[in-house]
C-alpha cells in the first residue's frame, strides 16, 4: 500500500469545522474534510437518503481509485457508518468517535 495513495475523509460534527481535522494535514498528504453543514449540506427539501446517494456518487466518482480512510466524528461518525454500509468494500478503513 503506498501512502500516496491514501486519501483520508474527515466528517466534523454537527458544529465542527473543517479546521477541527487540520491537525491531521501533516500525518495525512491528501485529507478532504466533508462538511456537511456547509457545502456538501443537503439541498432543500432533499431526503437523507437522495442526499446520501448523491454524496456516495460523488466521492466514489472522485475516489474510487485511492485508498479511503473515514474519520467522522459525533453526527460525521453517524454519516460515516452510513456510508460504511452501502460501500463496504471501497474503504480501506475507518475511525469512528463518540458515534
Amino acid at each position: 500500500m503506498q501512502s500516496e495513495n491514501l486519501v483520508l475523509l474527515c466528517f466534523p460534527g454537527f458544529l465542527g469545522t473543517p479546521a477541527d481535522f487540520e491537525p491531521f494535514r501533516s500525518l495525512v498528504p491528501d485529507l478532504e474534510v466533508i462538511d456537511v453543514c456547509g457545502c456538501y449540506a443537503p439541498a432543500r427539501k432533499e431526503s437523507w437518503t437522495e442526499w446520501q446517494q448523491r454524496l456516495l456518487a460523488g466521492l466514489d466518482s472522485k475516489y474510487s481509485k485511492r485508498l479511503v480512510v473515514l474519520l467522522g466524528y459525533s453526527m460525521g461518525a453517524r454519516i460515516c457508518l452510513g456510508i460504511l454500509r452501502k460501500k463496504p468494500n471501497w474503504l480501506q478503513s475507518a475511525i469512528l468517535i463518540s458515534c
